[in-house]
């Protein structure tokens, strides 16, 4: 109890200064919450729980992973639902409503832990910060989105794959490219954090992982709440 005192605190403390340094900040806010930790928006009004977050760690040698995904028994049978790298010109079907509405909740994007509303400048945002966009061919509408990069943490390599969609085979097929582009940049043993937005796909991005990729999963699974909240009044009184 005490624990969890100290820690709502802190985020206490930590909105008030930021508002002090900046009083025109937005009062409606977006936060990633460990699931297990509700009570460290405790303090926060008007709070929605937007979705859920399911994260799993994979590790494994490059060279043993490009192997696999060389392999051509990895995937599905054509035909294969067709990924490309994001251009400014796909953000009309992102913003139709069956992906924007659909597929997304609350138009919500997550990338590497940050999580901000689905724009073009967004977008550029990351891509400028040297992460890897990939969106589906469909039309009218898109029906998946992802988004990958890479740094070295003390542990090693890890490299971020966020996948925004709701279908099986689009999910291990952008699974598929991030990992064959990683594997292709760092001949060395990378740790993968997989994020996914849909829960049903968590026990089947986990088979394909140890199964046809061959990689180890790493046992630090969790989920998380994308809480969509606002600072209240009373809060606003105590600054």
């Amino acid at each position: 109890l005490q624990k969890r005192k100290f820690l709502s605190q802190i985020g206490t403390e930590d909105e008030k200064t930021r508002l002090r340094i900046n009083p025109s900040l937005p009062l409606n806010r977006c936060s990633i919450v460990d699931a297990k930790r509700p009570y460290l928006v405790k303090r926060a009004t008007n709070k929605k729980d937007s979705c859920s977050i399911d994260v799993m760690y994979f590790q494994g040698k490059s060279e043993s992973v490009l192997g696999r995904l060389q392999t051509s028994g990895v995937l599905s049978s054509p035909p294969r639902p067709s990924v490309v790298p994001f251009q400014s010109s796909d953000m009309a079907r992102l913003s139709r409503q069956e992906f924007s509405e659909r597929i997304l909740t609350e138009n919500l994007i997550f990338v590497d832990w940050d999580m901000c509303q689905l724009s073009v400048s967004n977008l550029q945002k990351y891509l400028e910060q040297g992460n890897h966009i990939l969106v589906d061919t469909s039309v009218p509408a898109a029906k998946s989105l992802s988004f990958g990069g890479s740094y070295i943490t003390p542990r090693g390599r890890l490299y971020h794959v966020d996948v925004h969609c709701r279908d099986v085979a689009l999910c291990q097929t952008h699974i598929k490219q991030h990992f064959d582009k990683a594997c292709q940049e760092y001949g060395e043993v990378i740790t993968f954090c997989v994020m996914l937005i849909d829960p049903s796909l968590k026990s089947n991005c986990k088979t394909f992982c140890v199964e046809e990729l061959g990689l180890v999963h790493l046992p630090h699974d969790h989920t998380f709440m994308a809480i969509t909240f606002g600072i209240g009044r009373d809060f606003l009184s105590r600054l």
